[in-house]
């Protein structure tokens, strides 16, 4: 198989057709574009309002917004008095990558746009873009939209893993595949997979440190060939040549 991410052309090897399988998984390699904001924390918003042990799985919705950004879930309960406030009125898209200020009194601001590796590990995700040594105060806090297009060969099953502190969702074209919300200490969200078809698909990774002390994000994934249809249904008629050969050698030593 072969695949494109950013601006990066990786082959893979895919196993012999005689082997009757798929394809083994492949790590994706390339680059994604980051655009870096700055928070700070004000009035009743969400950063810098608690600490520390949320792990939500359901805080956003399973598509993205109009314009683009994570969904909220109303849905989602996080720990009391730790409602989410930075949301967009109109569409309910969270407001922490969109420079302004937002519903809660938080102020973002934007503060360029870099290109970053894939896969992406940075223990130290503090202003400014990901480099600094501290957040919170003056310094604020960091969020990002990191982004690319993946561009395959033929159909293929994508694994994701990540790991952040604190909130991080990945969305393939616009749909998510896995991500971790609310205020925590590194932790991996729950492994996700996701069955693509040949052609282009947007990758964009939404992350947000939202508490002094620390601040990490890291993902990779792999990519793995299907067979196609009609691989599996030659080797589905192996299986019955098979049964019938061994089924003709009994009744012949009989």
């Amino acid at each position: 198989m072969r695949f494109i991410l950013g601006s990066t052309t990786f082959a893979a090897a895919v196993l012999a057709a005689s082997a009757a399988s798929a394809a083994p998984a492949v790590p994706i390699t390339g680059t994604l574009q980051a655009d870096w904001f700055t928070v700070q924390a004000g009035g009743s918003g969400d950063f810098q309002a608690y600490c520390c042990s949320d792990f939500r799985t359901d805080m956003v919705l399973d598509t993205l917004g109009d314009n683009g950004l994570p969904v909220f879930n109303t849905a989602s309960v996080g720990p009391a008095g730790s409602d989410i406030k930075g949301i967009d009125s109109v569409t309910g898209e969270l407001q922490w990558w969109t420079p302004g200020l937002t519903n809660g009194g938080d102020t973002v601001t934007a503060t360029g746009s870099t290109s970053v590796p894939f896969p992406f590990a940075d223990t130290s995700m503090f202003p400014g873009n990901g480099d600094g040594s501290s957040n919170g105060g003056q310094v604020g806090f960091q969020t990002a939209k990191l982004f690319t297009n993946l561009i395959l060969d033929t159909k293929s099953v994508v694994t994701w893993s990540m790991s952040a502190d604190d909130d991080a969702w990945v969305f393939i074209g616009g749909k998510l595949v896995t991500g971790l919300g609310g205020v925590h200490k590194v932790t991996a969200s729950p492994l996700g997979q996701v069955t693509l078809g040949a052609g282009q698909h947007d990758i964009i990774v939404f992350f947000a440190d939202r508490h002094t002390v620390a601040s990490s994000l890291s993902f990779s994934a792999t990519a793995a060939a299907v067979p196609e249809p009609a691989t599996w249904a030659m080797l589905i008629a192996g299986f019955g040549l098979v049964g019938f050969a061994a089924r003709r050698r009994g009744l012949l030593a009989a």
